[in-house]
Protein backbone atom coordinates (compact mmCIF):
# COMPACT_ATOMS: atom_id res chain seq x y z
CA UNK A 1 0.00 0.00 0.00
CA UNK A 2 1.24 3.41 -0.67
CA UNK A 3 2.72 4.58 2.82
CA UNK A 4 0.88 7.43 4.54
CA UNK A 5 3.77 9.94 5.82
CA UNK A 6 3.53 13.01 8.13
CA UNK A 7 6.28 15.59 8.02
CA UNK A 8 7.10 17.95 10.75
CA UNK A 9 7.87 21.52 10.35
CA UNK A 10 11.86 21.32 10.63
CA UNK A 11 11.72 18.97 7.85
CA UNK A 12 14.02 20.14 4.74
CA UNK A 13 12.21 20.81 1.66
CA UNK A 14 14.33 18.04 -0.51
CA UNK A 15 13.57 15.57 2.47
CA UNK A 16 10.08 16.34 1.72
CA UNK A 17 10.34 16.39 -2.45
CA UNK A 18 12.14 12.68 -1.50
CA UNK A 19 9.10 11.18 -0.10
CA UNK A 20 7.03 12.70 -2.60
CA UNK A 21 8.75 10.63 -5.51
CA UNK A 22 8.60 7.53 -2.51
CA UNK A 23 5.13 7.82 -2.89
CA UNK A 24 4.56 8.43 -6.43
CA UNK A 25 7.06 5.71 -7.02
CA UNK A 26 4.87 3.24 -5.12
CA UNK A 27 1.59 4.38 -6.16
CA UNK A 28 2.94 3.16 -9.79
CA UNK A 29 4.55 -0.15 -8.50
CA UNK A 30 0.65 -0.73 -6.97
CA UNK A 31 -0.96 0.09 -10.00
CA UNK A 32 1.41 -2.18 -11.99
CA UNK A 33 0.57 -5.16 -9.86
CA UNK A 34 3.04 -7.88 -8.61
CA UNK A 35 2.39 -10.09 -11.98
CA UNK A 36 4.02 -7.16 -14.57
CA UNK A 37 6.59 -6.34 -12.04
CA UNK A 38 7.53 -10.33 -12.01
CA UNK A 39 8.07 -10.44 -15.59
CA UNK A 40 11.86 -10.33 -16.78
CA UNK A 41 13.11 -7.20 -18.51
CA UNK A 42 14.50 -7.04 -22.18
CA UNK A 43 17.78 -6.53 -22.56
CA UNK A 44 18.22 -2.75 -23.55
CA UNK A 45 19.52 -2.27 -27.03
CA UNK A 46 23.10 -1.35 -27.64
CA UNK A 47 22.23 2.46 -27.57
CA UNK A 48 20.67 2.45 -24.91
CA UNK A 49 23.81 1.02 -23.14
CA UNK A 50 25.84 3.27 -24.98
CA UNK A 51 23.99 6.56 -23.67
CA UNK A 52 24.36 5.23 -19.89
CA UNK A 53 27.93 4.33 -20.42
CA UNK A 54 29.25 8.10 -21.73
CA UNK A 55 26.59 8.93 -18.29
CA UNK A 56 28.79 7.35 -16.00
CA UNK A 57 31.85 8.56 -17.78
CA UNK A 58 30.64 11.76 -17.51
CA UNK A 59 29.43 11.70 -13.75
CA UNK A 60 32.38 9.93 -12.75
CA UNK A 61 34.95 11.68 -14.95
CA UNK A 62 37.52 11.64 -11.42
CA UNK A 63 36.96 7.68 -11.10
CA UNK A 64 38.08 6.76 -14.12
CA UNK A 65 40.98 3.77 -14.38
CA UNK A 66 43.46 2.81 -17.32
CA UNK A 67 45.12 -0.60 -17.32
CA UNK A 68 48.40 -1.33 -16.04
CA UNK A 69 49.31 -4.12 -18.72
CA UNK A 70 49.44 -4.02 -22.43
CA UNK A 71 45.67 -5.57 -23.93
CA UNK A 72 48.98 -8.34 -25.43
CA UNK A 73 49.95 -9.48 -21.91
CA UNK A 74 45.78 -9.54 -20.98
CA UNK A 75 45.59 -11.57 -23.92
CA UNK A 76 48.34 -13.78 -23.48
CA UNK A 77 46.73 -14.74 -19.97
CA UNK A 78 43.82 -15.15 -21.21
CA UNK A 79 44.88 -17.84 -23.92
CA UNK A 80 46.56 -19.59 -20.92
CA UNK A 81 43.44 -19.59 -18.80
CA UNK A 82 45.05 -17.96 -16.26
CA UNK A 83 42.85 -14.12 -16.17
CA UNK A 84 40.38 -15.53 -14.05
CA UNK A 85 42.68 -16.28 -11.22
CA UNK A 86 44.33 -12.43 -10.86
CA UNK A 87 43.47 -9.40 -10.16
CA UNK A 88 43.94 -6.90 -13.28
CA UNK A 89 46.06 -4.10 -11.84
CA UNK A 90 45.01 -0.66 -13.06
CA UNK A 91 46.10 3.19 -12.42
CA UNK A 92 43.26 5.32 -10.84
CA UNK A 93 42.99 9.01 -12.49
CA UNK A 94 43.38 10.47 -9.12
CA UNK A 95 45.24 8.20 -6.79
CA UNK A 96 48.97 9.79 -7.51
CA UNK A 97 50.20 6.86 -5.68
CA UNK A 98 48.55 3.67 -5.11
CA UNK A 99 47.39 1.85 -7.87
CA UNK A 100 43.63 -0.45 -7.90
CA UNK A 101 42.31 -3.95 -8.82
CA UNK A 102 39.57 -5.33 -10.86
CA UNK A 103 38.55 -8.19 -8.78
CA UNK A 104 38.88 -11.56 -11.02
CA UNK A 105 35.36 -12.69 -9.98
CA UNK A 106 34.09 -9.55 -11.42
CA UNK A 107 32.27 -9.89 -14.85
CA UNK A 108 34.59 -7.54 -16.74
CA UNK A 109 37.54 -9.70 -15.47
CA UNK A 110 37.68 -11.52 -18.84
CA UNK A 111 37.61 -8.38 -21.06
CA UNK A 112 39.98 -6.22 -18.84
CA UNK A 113 38.84 -3.46 -20.42
CA UNK A 114 41.61 -0.90 -20.95
CA UNK A 115 39.60 2.18 -19.47
CA UNK A 116 37.47 1.82 -16.74
CA UNK A 117 35.08 3.95 -14.41
CA UNK A 118 33.98 2.47 -11.03
CA UNK A 119 31.85 3.68 -8.08
CA UNK A 120 34.13 3.44 -5.43
CA UNK A 121 36.79 1.53 -3.28
CA UNK A 122 36.59 -1.19 -1.73
CA UNK A 123 39.82 -1.87 0.87
CA UNK A 124 40.97 -5.66 1.88
CA UNK A 125 43.96 -6.30 3.57
CA UNK A 126 44.96 -7.72 0.18
CA UNK A 127 44.24 -4.68 -1.87
CA UNK A 128 42.21 -1.98 -3.39
CA UNK A 129 39.54 -3.05 -5.89
CA UNK A 130 37.15 -1.01 -7.90
CA UNK A 131 33.76 -1.80 -6.85
CA UNK A 132 30.47 -0.88 -9.32
CA UNK A 133 32.90 -0.98 -12.46
CA UNK A 134 31.68 -0.23 -16.15
CA UNK A 135 33.66 -0.36 -19.22
CA UNK A 136 34.25 2.92 -21.32
CA UNK A 137 35.55 4.02 -24.20
CA UNK A 138 38.90 6.45 -24.59
CA UNK A 139 37.70 8.92 -26.60
CA UNK A 140 34.33 10.18 -24.69
CA UNK A 141 36.98 11.13 -21.53
CA UNK A 142 37.46 14.45 -23.60
CA UNK A 143 33.73 14.95 -24.12
CA UNK A 144 33.11 14.48 -20.33
CA UNK A 145 36.15 16.28 -18.10
CA UNK A 146 37.65 19.33 -19.47
CA UNK A 147 39.46 19.63 -16.61
CA UNK A 148 41.53 16.92 -16.65
CA UNK A 149 41.69 16.70 -20.72
CA UNK A 150 44.92 17.97 -21.53
CA UNK A 151 44.76 19.26 -25.49
CA UNK A 152 47.15 20.35 -27.75
CA UNK A 153 47.33 22.93 -30.08
CA UNK A 154 46.54 22.06 -33.58
CA UNK A 155 48.97 19.50 -35.42
CA UNK A 156 50.35 20.38 -38.56
CA UNK A 157 50.33 16.78 -39.18
CA UNK A 158 47.75 15.51 -40.52
CA UNK A 159 47.44 18.62 -42.25
CA UNK A 160 44.18 20.85 -41.44
CA UNK A 161 41.67 20.21 -43.73
CA UNK A 162 38.15 21.97 -44.74
CA UNK A 163 35.47 19.34 -43.84
CA UNK A 164 32.03 20.33 -46.72
CA UNK A 165 29.43 17.76 -44.15
CA UNK A 166 30.37 19.32 -41.13
CA UNK A 167 31.06 22.99 -43.07
CA UNK A 168 34.02 23.36 -40.58
CA UNK A 169 38.01 23.89 -40.81
CA UNK A 170 38.76 21.20 -38.39
CA UNK A 171 42.59 20.08 -37.13
CA UNK A 172 44.14 17.39 -35.22
CA UNK A 173 44.70 17.42 -31.82
CA UNK A 174 46.53 15.29 -29.49
CA UNK A 175 45.37 14.62 -25.90
CA UNK A 176 45.56 13.53 -22.08
CA UNK A 177 44.21 12.64 -19.71
CA UNK A 178 44.73 12.96 -15.59
CA UNK A 179 47.58 13.49 -14.01
CA UNK A 180 49.39 10.75 -15.63
CA UNK A 181 48.79 11.81 -19.13
CA UNK A 182 47.38 9.11 -20.35
CA UNK A 183 47.32 9.31 -24.11
CA UNK A 184 43.86 9.51 -25.64
CA UNK A 185 42.90 9.07 -29.08
CA UNK A 186 43.47 11.95 -31.33
CA UNK A 187 40.79 14.66 -31.43
CA UNK A 188 39.46 16.34 -34.46
CA UNK A 189 37.97 19.88 -33.63
CA UNK A 190 37.38 23.36 -35.40
CA UNK A 191 40.95 25.15 -35.87
CA UNK A 192 41.24 27.68 -33.33
CA UNK A 193 43.46 30.13 -35.30
CA UNK A 194 41.65 32.22 -37.24
CA UNK A 195 44.32 33.23 -39.84
CA UNK A 196 44.93 29.34 -39.93
CA UNK A 197 41.27 28.87 -40.66
CA UNK A 198 40.93 31.11 -43.34
CA UNK A 199 44.27 29.77 -45.45
CA UNK A 200 42.75 26.47 -45.43
CA UNK A 201 38.91 27.98 -46.30
CA UNK A 202 40.30 29.27 -49.18
CA UNK A 203 42.26 26.49 -50.36
CA UNK A 204 38.64 24.64 -50.22
CA UNK A 205 36.92 27.62 -51.73
CA UNK A 206 39.32 27.99 -55.13
CA UNK A 207 39.61 24.28 -55.24
CA UNK A 208 35.71 23.74 -55.14
CA UNK A 209 35.54 21.80 -52.03
CA UNK A 210 32.74 24.42 -50.71
CA UNK A 211 30.71 25.41 -53.94
CA UNK A 212 30.01 23.71 -57.25
CA UNK A 213 30.31 26.30 -59.38
CA UNK A 214 33.85 27.11 -58.28
CA UNK A 215 34.82 23.40 -60.13
CA UNK A 216 34.71 25.58 -63.22
CA UNK A 217 37.98 26.93 -62.51
CA UNK A 218 39.95 24.15 -62.89
CA UNK A 219 42.30 24.55 -65.18
CA UNK A 220 42.04 28.45 -64.92
CA UNK A 221 43.81 29.66 -61.67
CA UNK A 222 47.14 31.07 -61.93
CA UNK A 223 48.36 28.10 -59.25
CA UNK A 224 47.28 25.42 -57.56
CA UNK A 225 44.58 25.72 -55.15
CA UNK A 226 46.54 24.16 -52.36
CA UNK A 227 49.17 27.40 -52.40
CA UNK A 228 46.57 29.60 -50.73
CA UNK A 229 47.13 27.25 -47.64
CA UNK A 230 50.38 27.26 -47.58
CA UNK A 231 51.89 29.85 -45.14
CA UNK A 232 55.48 30.33 -46.58
CA UNK A 233 53.30 32.02 -49.73
CA UNK A 234 51.03 34.51 -47.31
CA UNK A 235 53.14 37.28 -48.18
CA UNK A 236 51.97 37.29 -52.32
CA UNK A 237 49.14 39.69 -52.72
CA UNK A 238 46.63 37.36 -54.05
CA UNK A 239 47.60 34.56 -51.36
CA UNK A 240 47.46 37.52 -48.19
CA UNK A 241 44.65 39.51 -49.57
CA UNK A 242 42.20 36.72 -49.60
CA UNK A 243 43.05 34.98 -46.29
CA UNK A 244 43.06 39.01 -44.99
CA UNK A 245 39.12 38.97 -46.52
CA UNK A 246 38.11 36.09 -45.02
CA UNK A 247 39.13 36.42 -42.03
CA UNK A 248 38.13 40.19 -41.81
CA UNK A 249 34.53 38.66 -41.96
CA UNK A 250 35.19 35.76 -39.50
CA UNK A 251 34.49 33.42 -43.19
CA UNK A 252 35.73 30.04 -42.33
CA UNK A 253 32.51 27.72 -43.53
CA UNK A 254 29.86 27.85 -46.75
CA UNK A 255 27.64 29.35 -43.68
CA UNK A 256 29.40 32.15 -42.69
CA UNK A 257 30.29 33.12 -46.61
CA UNK A 258 26.75 33.03 -47.26
CA UNK A 259 25.69 35.31 -44.80
CA UNK A 260 28.96 37.59 -45.84
CA UNK A 261 27.50 37.64 -49.28
CA UNK A 262 23.94 38.77 -47.86
CA UNK A 263 25.59 41.38 -46.17
CA UNK A 264 27.93 42.52 -49.26
CA UNK A 265 26.68 40.70 -52.57
CA UNK A 266 30.85 41.78 -53.74
CA UNK A 267 32.72 40.29 -50.93
CA UNK A 268 35.52 38.65 -52.42
CA UNK A 269 35.12 39.23 -56.21
CA UNK A 270 37.97 41.09 -56.55
CA UNK A 271 40.80 38.58 -54.23
CA UNK A 272 39.35 35.78 -56.04
CA UNK A 273 39.46 37.69 -59.38
CA UNK A 274 43.25 37.90 -58.67
CA UNK A 275 43.42 33.63 -58.76
CA UNK A 276 42.00 33.47 -62.21
CA UNK A 277 44.25 33.85 -65.40
CA UNK A 278 43.64 37.42 -67.19
CA UNK A 279 41.97 35.79 -69.53
CA UNK A 280 39.75 34.30 -68.33
CA UNK A 281 38.34 36.64 -65.22
CA UNK A 282 35.40 38.05 -67.67
CA UNK A 283 34.10 34.30 -66.42
CA UNK A 284 33.89 35.25 -62.61
CA UNK A 285 31.81 38.01 -63.12
CA UNK A 286 29.16 35.98 -65.59
CA UNK A 287 29.04 33.39 -62.89
CA UNK A 288 29.01 35.35 -59.43
CA UNK A 289 24.86 35.69 -59.04
CA UNK A 290 25.48 31.64 -59.40
CA UNK A 291 27.89 31.65 -56.56
CA UNK A 292 25.58 33.49 -54.33
CA UNK A 293 22.33 31.46 -54.84
CA UNK A 294 24.01 27.81 -54.48
CA UNK A 295 26.05 29.29 -51.08
CA UNK A 296 22.07 30.45 -50.00
CA UNK A 297 20.74 26.95 -51.23
CA UNK A 298 23.62 24.70 -49.66
CA UNK A 299 22.85 26.74 -46.26
CA UNK A 300 19.17 26.41 -46.76
CA UNK A 301 19.45 22.27 -47.07
CA UNK A 302 21.74 22.06 -44.49
CA UNK A 303 19.21 23.85 -42.10
CA UNK A 304 16.44 21.78 -43.83
CA UNK A 305 18.20 18.80 -43.19
CA UNK A 306 19.01 19.56 -39.73
CA UNK A 307 15.26 20.05 -39.25
CA UNK A 308 14.74 16.80 -40.55
CA UNK A 309 16.68 14.62 -38.25
CA UNK A 310 15.63 16.40 -35.22
CA UNK A 311 12.45 15.37 -36.46
CA UNK A 312 13.43 12.07 -36.98
CA UNK A 313 14.61 11.69 -33.67
CA UNK A 314 11.89 13.42 -31.80
CA UNK A 315 9.28 10.82 -33.56
CA UNK A 316 11.54 8.02 -32.40
CA UNK A 317 11.85 9.16 -28.78
CA UNK A 318 7.59 9.57 -28.94
CA UNK A 319 7.41 6.48 -30.43
CA UNK A 320 9.48 4.50 -27.26
CA UNK A 321 7.59 6.43 -24.95
CA UNK A 322 4.25 5.01 -25.95
CA UNK A 323 5.80 1.95 -25.68
CA UNK A 324 6.16 2.19 -22.21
Amino acid sequence: HTPSVATGSSSSSSDNHALELLQLLMGSVEQLGSKQLLQPLQPPSSRVLEVLRRALTAGWCDQVSCRVRSSNYIAKLAQEGRLSRYATRYQSATLADEEVFLHPRSCLAKAAPEYVVYGGIVRTAKRPYMATVTAIEPQWLAESSSSLCIVSGPLLEPAPFYDPKADNVLAWHDASYSQHAWQLPRLLLPHPDASAAAAVFAAALLGGRVLPGTTLWNGLLVAPAATAARPELAGLPRVGELITALKSQQVFSRATLAAAWTRQPDFLKQQLGMWLQQRHRHMLEGAWQQLLQQAAAAVSNDAAAGTKLLSGRKRQKNGKQKQY
